[in-house]
């Protein structure tokens, strides 16, 4: 009886895990352990958040003195599960998207290689949310769409702080 039991719970047990579907990196909602490495000199930033769902994860950072609740500046590391056949079409549903839901945006793509994406948009606030520019490196993986993002409030960058900021988005490494 025992003995019989177990070959049911065996069997639903596997019959279970058929119906979930595959787990690891075979999954459709499989998150790659990298994370974005940037370099940020000298300056001193701070992890303020970590968050880890199905099919989602962000991990945010702000300049020491900041939060995440008021911060001046932020860089979001994000991986997006979807199925994205390019970063082409991901920056397209993307810069779409926001440009329906914010009054004065403006973007434009500085390059994309189907594999990688390097695109900036901002607006000049709206009642809704406080003016900002945003650096955005977008990377191609199989079961989405890995970012890392530079957002600061207030007007556009000067062009300093854009070479800057473009430079430490390319020279991020995945680790």
């Amino acid at each position: 009886m025992k003995t019989h039991i177990r070959l049911i719970c065996l069997t639903a047990l596997i019959l279970t895990g058929c119906l979930v579907g595959p787990v690891g990196p075979d999954s459709p909602y499989y998150i790659p352990p990298e994370r974005w490495v940037v370099d940020f000199g000298t300056e001193h930033w701070i992890n303020v958040s970590n968050v880890h769902q199905r099919g989602f994860r962000m991990i945010e950072s702000v300049p020491e003195g900041q939060n995440g609740d008021n911060w001046q500046e932020i860089v979001t590391d994000e991986f997006i599960v979807g199925h994205f056949p390019t970063t082409s079409y991901f920056v397209q549903i993307n810069l779409a998207d926001l440009s329906r839901q914010v009054s004065g945006f403006q973007s434009k793509v500085i390059y994309d290689t189907g594999a990688e994406a390097l695109y900036e948009w901002w607006h000049p606030g709206s009642g809704k949310w406080p003016s900002e520019d945003q650096l955005s490196l977008a990377k191609y993986y199989p079961t989405g769409m890995m970012t890392l993002s530079y957002a600061r409030k207030g007007p556009p960058m000067d062009d300093a702080a854009k070479a800057k900021w473009l430079e430490r988005l390319k020279n991020a490494k995945l680790q």
